[in-house]
């Protein structure tokens, strides 16, 4: 498909070695808490993550960002620090249901029972795909959340996938044309039925 992998990202030993079998000539990091991505700025088209699905999944807990596989904010560490065009995260169909709290948000005022004035308070509560979407938006991407089953690409089974497509406004004039991005995640989806890991993928 003409795609060159620069690098990628994965802690688990086992599937980091099948990808560096597979990726020979890109650079191969561990750990996406500890990895400094910057000297990657502006040379990437395309930044492809599966952050862990654990949090999300309704086979565990749901814990959210209260486990400590939550690694979206270091994805999104990542993709401030490289900048590409195009981002396309992967995760679990039970993310678009997840639910966190928010932060508490003064919205007014009410009398108590002796005259005095006391603040209200509301607790916003917010889906994880609404967070990804504007954590993404504060970076100046436009994004999509897209549901694709891998049955839709060839696999014995439903399987269903959330895929976040992000593309940076400012670069417009890209020279990957969407057809091309379309091809990709079908790609991606394939390749990722046996490596559910928490790898990032620079292309």
């Amino acid at each position: 498909m003409g795609w060159q992998n620069a690098f990628h990202c994965e802690i688990d030993d086992f599937c980091n070695t099948i990808l560096n079998y597979w990726f020979k000539d890109a650079k191969s990091y561990t750990d996406v808490t500890t990895t400094d991505f910057r000297e990657w700025r502006g040379k990437i088209n395309v930044l492809t993550g599966g952050f862990p699905c654990q949090p999300f999944s309704v086979a565990g807990q749901r814990k959210g960002a209260e486990d400590n596989r939550y690694l979206w904010p270091h994805m999104l560490r990542a993709i401030h620090e490289v900048r590409p065009d195009w981002v396309i995260g992967e995760n679990v169909a039970g993310i678009l249901t997840m639910v966190q709290p928010g932060q508490e948000t003064e919205v007014g005022s009410q009398s108590t029972l002796f005259g005095e004035s006391e603040p209200v308070f509301k607790r916003r509560q917010q889906y994880v795909v609404e967070t990804i979407c504007r954590d993404l938006e504060r970076e100046g991407y436009s994004v999509q959340p897209v549901l694709i089953p891998a049955c839709s690409v060839g696999a014995p089974h439903r399987r269903d996938r959330v895929w976040f497509i992000a593309h940076y406004p400012l670069n417009i004039f890209s020279e990957i044309p969407f057809y091309r991005l379309s091809l990709y995640i079908s790609y991606l989806q394939m390749f990722s039925f046996g490596l559910n890991t928490h790898e990032i993928s620079l292309f």
